[in-house]
């Protein structure tokens, strides 16, 4: 009866380990041709785990599409800490494949389980659900291929309340058109996950990859965000070729965490501020530099235009300079029709572990005028552009409003004459009100609402500045 009764003790010990295989929080594959005479290639399959779960990434299946699956060992993954959260780790596998010949195939990845008690997948009960995730690609004579560069990792977390607001665009190697889509997460090839409930207020930038959220879950959960919740999503990048066929496609399959009550992650970084005023038709591509000084960086680009589907986009790689590492953040803006006005449009650029490198040379901003502001969370930063000057041109202008945010008070600094009229707009462009102002100016904001703020300064000559600003108590 004893040894029954131990039996049944391991039986059940084994059964609650395998339940509590909650550790794989989402994965992606990506493929890169080295020589483009070659049939070989390199297969790169990112994972992301959960570091206290005691489970490792490891007996799963890698197909490359021609016949050919291996299985995989923990021991073969290589494992990353991730400095800013203790509980979560980064892991990849490399392999080196030679294909049979030219042509299209579908790499895959499956392990037996997926994260637990995700809410929009059967209802929470998600981890009997098999983890699988498969990138499409082409092997062209002469030609050579890599699967897209990701501006970010995966990791998304969203504290509530709040707006989600992160890239999971990036680049194209090949000059591939990108286009981003949200898909069912899968349990198998031409199987999606069962009762998968897509996230109503989840959205993705087809044309640049910035998805956004703003935390609504009543159509699936009705008392909405109480308390830590995992949600599933995952979006398929797919690359197209000159004559719009689809060359390849890469799945990013993810989790989003949500916590409450916590300060943003981001907050303890810097806030740069751009804005930008085009005529109508005009593109414009600005490239900034800032310093790499952590062990990993989370960078969010955020601005109203992402609203409209083809006016911004934006990537991130890197760029060495007499041995310093710098993140180039490329910035293009195009000033469609739809999106013409008299109000500069704001382009903030948040960074966490990253700093400005002050003897680098920045580029312009998106002010006509090419002046720039810099933001930081306590005071203004003021920076010398090196800006070349056009034509006529005697010097740049630079306009700084500080603190920003504020509280009680704003200060404007400028080398314009600020004598004139300021005008104050919210986000939405709605008129606030006109104050007459001479410089030096102070002005008192303590009637204003916390929010966003547009301010426009005009004197008889026309416009002279236009800034964002952010009042809070």
């Amino acid at each position: 009866m004893n040894n029954k009764f131990l039996l049944l003790i391991v039986l059940q010990f084994l059964l609650l380990f395998n339940s509590q295989a909650t550790h794989i929080r989402g994965g992606e594959i990506r493929i890169i041709q080295e020589d483009p005479n070659s049939l070989e290639c390199k297969v790169v399959f990112t994972g992301w785990r959960d570091a206290e779960s005691g489970v490792e990434f490891g007996y799963g299946f890698l197909d490359f599409g021609d016949g050919t699956v291996i299985e995989t060992r923990p021991n073969e993954f290589e494992i990353n800490n991730i400095s800013y959260i203790d509980f979560l780790q980064k892991v990849e596998l490399t392999v080196y494949h030679t294909f049979p010949d030219h042509g299209q195939y579908v790499i895959s990845y499956t392990e037996q389980n997926r994260n637990d008690f995700l809410e929009n997948i059967s209802g929470g009960y998600s981890v009997d659900i098999p983890f699988y995730i498969e990138s499409m690609f082409s092997l062209i004579h002469g030609q050579r291929y890599e699967s897209p560069v990701f501006n970010l990792d995966q990791s998304n977390f969203y504290y509530f309340p709040g707006n989600l607001n992160l890239s999971m665009g990036g680049y194209d190697p090949n000059n591939y058109r990108l286009y981003y889509s949200f898909v069912e997460p899968k349990q198998g090839k031409n199987s999606p996950v069962p009762n998968y409930h897509f996230l109503d207020s989840l959205k993705i930038n087809h044309v640049s990859g910035h998805l956004s959220w703003n935390g609504y879950v009543e159509d699936l959960l009705p008392q909405g965000l109480l308390d830590q919740r995992e949600f599933s999503a995952a979006i398929k990048v797919y690359q197209f070729d000159q004559f719009d066929n689809i060359v390849g496609y890469v799945i990013r399959d993810f989790n989003i965490i949500t916590l409450e009550n916590e300060p943003v992650i981001l907050n303890n970084g810097k806030i740069n501020q751009f804005e930008m005023h085009l005529g109508e038709g005009e593109v414009q591509t600005k490239e900034v530099l800032i310093e790499y000084i952590g062990g990993t960086v989370e960078t969010q680009l955020i601005s109203e235009l992402f609203q409209y589907e083809n006016n911004i986009s934006y990537t991130i790689e890197n760029s060495t300079v007499n041995d310093t590492t710098y993140h180039k953040i490329k910035i293009t803006i195009t000033n469609a029709e739809q999106i013409s006005r008299d109000l500069p449009y704001i382009v903030s650029l948040r960074t966490e572990v990253t700093k400005w490198d002050s003897d680098f040379q920045k580029s312009a901003s998106f002010l006509d005028d090419h002046t720039i502001a810099v933001f930081t969370n306590d005071n203004y930063v003021d920076k010398d552009l090196n800006t070349i000057l056009s034509l006529d041109d005697q010097f740049n202008s630079q306009f700084l409003a500080f603190p920003n945010p504020a509280r009680e008070y704003l200060n404007f600094k400028s080398n314009n004459s600020l004598e004139g009229t300021l005008t104050i707009y919210n986000i939405q462009g709605q008129f606030i009100r006109s104050i007459s102002i001479n410089h030096p100016v102070k002005i008192d904001i303590r009637s204003l609402k916390n929010g966003n703020y547009i301010g426009i300064i005009t004197n008889q000559t026309g416009i002279v500045d236009k800034f964002k600003f952010i009042k809070e108590d």
